[in-house]
């Protein structure tokens, strides 16, 4: 299955940050996913980025970053086995 990268930055300054960062991992969580950085996620879907980026952009104030980037292969880094098995699994 396709892979994607979400990575956002919420304004901690928002009046609803607590809110909306368990939202974001809550919508996260509902697809196949593997944490990377403490706010980037590899998740596994057929969806496009267009509709991923639907489902989460009524959540997000003006001041927030959020980015869904196609994931590909090849690919490098450093990280744990169990994450570089997933992306092995997952990236075209």
């Amino acid at each position: 299955m396709p892979a994607l990268l979400i990575t956002y930055d919420l304004n901690k300054e928002g009046k609803c940050y607590p809110e909306t960062d368990k939202e974001m991992l809550k919508r996260i969580r509902d697809y196949s996913n593997k944490k990377l950085s403490e706010s980037s996620y590899a998740i596994a879907t057929r969806e496009s980025p267009d509709d991923v980026y639907d489902k989460f952009k009524n959540i997000l104030d003006s001041d927030d970053s959020f980015y869904v980037i196609t994931l590909r292969k090849p690919k490098k880094g450093h990280v744990l086995p169990s994450i570089t098995k997933w992306m092995d699994d997952h990236l075209d």
